[in-house]
């Protein structure tokens, strides 16, 4: 083999472990990230802040089916921020999420992308990311949970 077919070899095996590593990077949180032009932290954090919402009102079974096709799903929804529910914050979402569930979805989780620092109306920015990206990579079935937890906003 010859200094310029082995070069040529390396180049393409590069080339290719470098598509490899985007295609693993271009999950929910990149694209949250990338659309919102957010850091990876916030994205990561607000999808696991509702993920975790989707799971807690959700059968199990059917959250599996999502999870299964969003990669890294255990490590999204241990980023979702913890909650101070003694702020007033996090009384009023709570509240709301006992008041009316259809009302909840959205308003419950003000408060944790309050403890991200951003805005509580994002929630409604990372939703169509989140259901585009459940219905290409889990399914069309598995985007229509997302219906039923957030009836209003699709």
């Amino acid at each position: 083999m010859t200094k310029l077919s082995w070069i040529r070899g390396a180049a393409i095996l590069l080339l290719l472990l470098s598509f490899q590593a985007t295609a693993e990077n271009d999950g929910v949180v990149s694209l949250i990230a990338d659309e919102l032009d957010i850091s990876s932290t916030k994205a990561k954090g607000g999808a696991g802040a509702i993920f975790a919402y989707i799971k807690d009102n959700l059968d199990a079974d059917d959250f599996a089916d999502i999870a299964d096709g969003v990669s890294d799903m255990d490590s999204i929804l241990d980023a979702a921020p913890e909650v101070n529910r003694n702020s007033r914050l996090g009384r009023a979402s709570g509240r709301l999420r006992d008041f009316d569930s259809s009302m909840g979805g959205v308003a419950g989780l003000a408060a944790s992308f309050d403890e991200l620092n951003m805005d509580p109306e994002m929630v409604r920015e990372f939703l169509p990311i989140i259901y585009d990206y459940v219905d290409s990579h889990a399914g069309e079935r598995e985007a229509e949970y997302l219906e039923d937890v957030f009836p209003n906003e699709f």
